[in-house]
């Protein structure tokens, strides 16, 4: 069978069913067992030194709560006489400490007993499940000498680890498990896939080692959570600190300043932690990276490295993607597919910018694991050839794939939105994937040359369209003129594009300023462009960034009047075809949403102030800024339910899993009653705003899919000749 070494090879693959057996599998291994990989006596030493020094840092803790403890005992016991003295002062100086001191050792011990978060459910495989998987995974285990684990467990990451079964109480037996993210099944082929398993196995190679360096991730891991988790018993601290008398109060105030004080100590131990480990740790990747190559070959190595990274970017795509069509309440019936699919879309130029950001990293000091480029460089020096050539796709280890990665599938969802997904939300997903969302931003994205904006919106009369008496050819020479004056004019005023968005974030930013200058906050110096302003001076700023925004809105008024008479022309032919009812049901939609677009466009305002007043509240607000934070929270109340007004029972134009909703519905999301009323209304206005302005883009972008289709092959290509379809550099604007 022919190698593809490419990543559109790779991805082609998955395109199709190719049936290989196990014994087909098992019969391409190239040798027996590799040849240990040797590590040397200096490394052993510092990875000793290194796990001895990490499990002195606990007892350096426990030394620190000793000697307080102590502290707390001898003032007890030697001080006694200050209550001999009488009077209220004498007492506060025997027990304020006493107080400060017990409830600080207390806070200090709750460290070591903190238990770990609940953990969420996972998806083990039942013994009788995969055998092709497990065979290939033993096959594996046997050729870099490391023990098979007791259960394989998958989920909807792009990851694979090997990790001891039951933690701590694994650490000196063989209780391994090998936790495998679907979509790397997924994305990659036999040879890529167990590359990665190779890497895995690799660390339990050198059975002293991965022990050593487990003892280092986990105290790492436990210094971690125990300087940044809180609970209740902080909780209870820091609100009877609040609600007592002051007198009484002030003791417990000491204690939380103490507390505080604890968790700096764990937060250099932490550091100095890590500082410690990520030596080690990085040698400990360079060593299986070492297996993964002589498994696969070296050349196999510095793809499957990138085969990664760009899985990765495709899981971002399709969490995008996923959370824009479960505001439709519809989600991909099959995860791993779905970021293997969104991998396989990313465009040519992400991909050309990856990579160069790839070759331009480094490994810097404190990293617990090399960059990729470092890690290639030595994979390379091996010149592996690899024992291991066949390239069928990874799914071929699962005769169940499509029901284990919908189970899979099924149970991120659970974790990520909880019980509230259903088989009738999951959609198949080429089904989701034609739902438009994607394709209509990049339509609109082409048809637009990048230049499309919210703040200059795009309004079409369906009457006018309906009723438009021109030909087709008339329409279709308006469609060729006016392309090519966007484009003529797109050149002429370039630098009027990105003035107009620079207006934009400087208004957006003096607004901010504003508003926290008018809430009382005399400093607003996190905002940019503003370390030190008043009222007045931001007020100022704010209409001059607008006076900006409308010199260079006339600037591209000629442009946005050419694409909107480009898009009529293309809308005029399209009612006159097939196309003719979706057309219409979208511009409807576009109809709807215009007399809602400026009290919009001012909630989108006032998010953004009220976002300001969030990011600066403190442990102690004053009136004023609590008032502020409730007129700005009712104001954008008062903004959804006008924008719900407007709407109406306006229909919603594209499938929703409810069926046929209309788009006051459509906005509508859950809240939880118990919240705070002031995060409620912002929460329930940002949904309202977030969902209809992208809704607005899809509109807009779909129609511009439809407008493609009308100008037909012959203008299309003309157009896209002359460069009149090449779209900017430039993002959809929001």
């Amino acid at each position: 069978m022919n190698e593809q070494d490419t990543h559109t090879g790779e991805s082609a693959e998955h395109k199709e069913t190719i049936p290989v057996s196990i014994e087909e599998i098992l019969a391409a291994f190239e040798a027996e067992m590799l040849k240990p990989v040797q590590v040397s006596f200096l490394y052993r030493i510092g990875l000793v030194a290194v796990a001895v020094a990490m499990a002195l840092l606990p007892a350096v803790y426990l030394g620190l709560i000793g000697a307080t403890g102590w502290a707390v005992h001898y003032h007890a016991t030697e001080n006694t006489g200050l209550l001999s003295k009488g009077g209220a002062g004498a007492a506060f100086a025997y027990l304020a400490p006493l107080t400060v001191g017990v409830i600080a050792v207390l806070f200090m011990i709750k460290p070591l007993f903190a238990g770990r978060a609940e953990q969420p459910d996972v998806l083990v495989l039942g013994d009788d499940e995969a055998p092709a998987l497990r065979a290939f995974v033993k096959r594996i285990c046997r050729l870099v000498g490391a023990p098979e684990p007791v259960e394989i467990e998958v989920n909807c990451e792009v990851n694979a680890a090997a990790s001891f079964r039951r933690g701590w109480l694994s650490l000196f037996g063989h209780d391994l498990k090998l936790i495998v993210g679907l979509p790397l099944v997924a994305g990659m082929d036999l040879r890529s896939f167990g590359g990665v398993l190779a890497h895995e196995f690799g660390h339990f190679a050198q059975g002293a080692g991965m022990r050593l360096t487990f003892v280092i991730r986990n105290i790492n891991a436990w210094f971690a959570r125990v300087v940044y988790e809180r609970d209740q018993w902080d909780a209870w601290l820091e609100a009877t600190a609040r609600s007592i008398d002051l007198r009484i109060g002030a003791a417990l105030y000491l204690a939380m300043l103490f507390v505080w004080l604890t968790r700096r100590v764990l937060w250099i131990l932490m550091w100095l932690g890590h500082v410690l480990s990520c030596f080690a740790l990085r040698h400990m990747e360079y060593d299986a990276d070492t297996w993964e190559a002589r498994f696969a070959g070296s050349k196999r190595f510095a793809e499957t490295s990138e085969r990664l990274q760009l899985l990765g970017l495709g899981q971002g795509r399709a969490m995008e993607l996923l959370g824009e069509t479960w505001k439709e309440k519809r989600l991909a019936a099959n995860l791993p597919d779905f970021v293997r699919e969104e991998t396989d879309e990313i465009p040519a130029e992400t991909i050309a910018r990856f990579k160069v950001a790839v070759a331009e990293s480094t490994t810097r000091l404190l990293d617990t694991h090399p960059a990729d480029v470092d890690r290639i460089a030595e994979a390379r020096k091996l010149e592996a050839p690899g024992v291991f050539h066949l390239s069928a796709p990874a799914t071929v280890l699962f005769e169940n794939w499509e029901d284990l990665a919908g189970r899979a599938t099924r149970l991120f969802y659970k974790h990520a939105v909880g019980d509230s997904v259903t088989d009738d939300n999951l959609i198949a997903n080429e089904r989701l994937r034609g739902a438009g969302h994607a394709a209509a931003y990049q339509a609109c994205e082409r048809y637009f040359l990048g230049r499309f904006s919210i703040l200059r919106p795009l309004f079409i009369d369906a009457g006018e369209i309906a009723d438009d008496l021109r030909s087709d050819s008339e329409l279709t020479a308006v469609l060729v003129e006016s392309a090519r004056g966007m484009k003529e004019e797109a050149e002429g005023v370039e630098e009027e594009f990105g003035r107009f968005d620079r207006a934009d974030a400087s208004r957006m930013n003096a607004l901010q300023a504003e508003a926290l200058i008018a809430a009382g906050r005399r400093s607003s110096a996190r905002i940019e462009g503003f370390a030190k302003v008043t009222k007045e001076n931001a007020l100022l700023a704010v209409e001059e960034a607008a006076a900006t925004m409308r010199d260079s809105r006339n600037s591209l008024a000629e442009f946005d009047r050419l694409a909107k008479e480009r898009l009529s022309a293309a809308l005029a032919l399209s009612l006159r075809n097939a196309a003719g009812e979706e057309a219409a049901r979208l511009l409807a939609a576009l109809g709807a949403l215009k007399p809602a677009f400026p009290t919009l466009l001012q909630m989108r305002e006032s998010l953004a102030a009220l976002g300001s007043l969030f990011d600066d509240i403190r442990d102690e607000n004053e009136d004023e800024f609590i008032a502020a934070l409730r007129q700005r929270s009712s104001e954008l109340a008062g903004q959804v339910k006008e924008v719900r007004g407007i709407l109406g029972d306006a229909a919603y134009p594209f499938d929703h899993a409810s069926g046929a909703i209309s788009l006051a519905r459509f906005i509508s999301v859950d809240t939880d009653p118990e919240m705070d009323p002031i995060f409620r209304r912002a929460n329930e206005a940002e949904a309202c705003m977030d969902r209809l302005l992208n809704l607005y883009l899809r509109v807009v972008g779909s129609l511009a899919l439809l407008a493609e289709k009308a100008e037909g092959p012959v203008e299309a290509g003309a157009l896209s000749a002359e460069g009149c379809l090449e779209g900017g550099d430039s993002s959809l604007h929001l």
